[in-house]
């Protein structure tokens, strides 16, 4: 397997690991807020597919390439 390959195979278990983390997130959350975080999170991965789910301070949130784009408390201010 070559560093490129291992590369992808590593960002594609990343992604996954982080949109894992972020539902398990959201369906711990109170049925209000729940339904909610699953509505935004669809439209969020429809819209802007570049953006990758991630838990940030323990709220789910998006990252685009190595930075912070979008939060939970930013969304709410």
């Amino acid at each position: 397997m070559s560093l490129a390959e291992k590369k992808a195979a590593g960002k594609s278990t990343k992604k996954a690991d982080g949109e894992a983390e972020v539902l398990a997130k959201i369906a711990a959350m109170p049925e209000p807020y729940r339904a909610m975080g699953e509505r935004l999170h669809a439209l969020i991965l429809r819209s802007a597919p570049a953006l990758k789910p991630t838990v940030w301070y323990g709220m789910p949130g998006m990252r685009r390439t190595d930075r912070a784009s979008a939060s939970s408390a930013s969304i709410s201010a």
